[in-house]
């Protein structure tokens, strides 16, 4: 597919209007925008437009910068023929406002609606190139079963409801499978770890539409068509549904830059020693508990230290949650050298869950050390670590 191409512009809400008494401010919507393709949050809130000039007319502009700061440039001033607009390079553009010479004989030292022209529509006038869209057509069916060619349904039809969406891997506008296409954003052997936003929009009415945000869950393969997790972001209607029709590849799918992302972290160490009472039988090292949610991926890492009952035993660990495990690892035991055994992995938890590494031997009277024999720093010899992602 050709590269991605690199957009700076509203996507979803972002309204600007004058105050309902009009003064010098300006009223703006929350919302998101993109710039240079990364999502930022906007806030509600009012942005101050800079007083007119004495003689000359003004086209200034709203904008929002990578912070989600929301600003309003003052134009160049003009005598009112050829009035710019001022160069609003690296910001979402959300609308213009005219600001007439004090002289004029229309200023009244406010800002209202007539003078705004609002600009988020024209940053969709020119649309993706193919590789950044697809066509299909939406299904209100909520089953998890195979769509059907160029299809889609979600698990309801009720917008802030959905958490997932069902779709073909076919799609009407391209002769390749559309699995790639979706599975956009960092990835770790096949998670996705940065979730992004999927505007999808109708053909007929470009005003009707729906954002999500896919979720850090990879999607669920079933060589035709995928289970992709989602959740609702915004649309453009009222109430609980969602506003897209059934006609036959009326939806389009446009990606909208990765969304926004919530990191949290957290390590704990084992804090004294374990004996290793019985062979063959885990003892727990460090644990972390309640991290993760049903929609957040988790990068687990830990190492844990032994010293062995007798040498040449049989040393194994594994990093769990005490039923499911996502790594695991061994080595041959010493009584006289302690051995570190380091283990990682990914989990996508259906909900807030305890995670462990644990260490079993082939013989009895082993030891999980908490902290090194010799020349130690202190308990650091057994750790567990996490991040999370949303």
């Amino acid at each position: 597919m050709a590269d991605r191409l690199t957009y700076t512009r509203p996507v979803v809400g972002g309204d600007v209007a004058a105050q309902g008494t009009p003064d010098m401010t300006l009223a703006v919507g929350a919302g998101y925008v993109l710039i240079a393709n990364a999502s930022v949050a906007v806030a509600a809130g009012n942005v101050t437009v800079t007083a007119a000039d004495a003689t000359q007319d003004r086209l200034d502009a709203v904008v929002v910068d990578a912070s989600g700061t929301k600003s309003v440039l003052a134009g160049p001033v003009n005598d009112g023929i050829n009035v710019q607009p001022p160069d609003a390079t690296g910001y979402a553009l959300l609308a213009t406002v005219y600001v007439l010479n004090q002289a004029h004989a229309d200023y009244t030292g406010t800002i209202t609606n007539a003078m705004l022209t609002d600009m988020r529509q024209a940053a969709f006038v020119e649309q993706p190139q193919q590789a950044q869209t697809f066509s299909y057509t939406y299904s209100t069916a909520t089953t998890s079963t195979d769509p059907g060619t160029a299809t889609f349904n979600f698990n309801s039809t009720t917008a802030s409801a959905i958490t997932t969406m069902y779709i073909s891997y076919t799609s009407a506008t391209s002769p390749i499978s559309a699995l790639p296409w979706l599975k956009q954003g960092t990835s770790i052997s096949g998670v996705r770890l940065s979730p992004y936003l999927l505007r999808l929009r109708s053909r007929k009415d470009p005003n009707n539409w729906i954002m999500l945000e896919v979720l850090g869950g990879s999607i669920t393969d079933h060589t035709t068509f995928g289970d992709m997790p989602a959740k609702f972001v915004a649309k453009s209607n009222s109430g609980s549904t969602i506003p897209l029709s059934t006609d036959t590849y009326d939806t389009i799918f446009e990606f909208c830059g990765v969304a926004p992302v919530t990191y949290l972290f957290d390590t704990a160490n084992l804090t004294g020693d374990v004996t290793m009472t019985n062979a063959n039988q885990f003892y727990d090292g460090p644990s972390l508990a309640s991290i993760g949610t049903s929609t957040s991926t988790i990068w687990l890492d830990a190492y844990i230290t032994v010293l062995a009952g007798a040498n040449l035993d049989k040393i194994t660990a594994k990093l769990w949650n005490g039923t499911a495990t996502v790594a695991e690892g061994g080595a041959v035991g010493s009584n006289v050298t302690a051995v570190t055994i380091h283990l990682s992995g990914i989990r996508q938890p259906g909900g807030a869950e305890t995670w462990k590494i644990s260490a079993a031997s082939t013989g009895a009277g082993g030891t999980v050390k908490a902290a090194a024999s010799a020349n130690s720093a202190g308990n650091f010899a057994s750790r567990i670590s996490y991040m999370r992602i949303n």
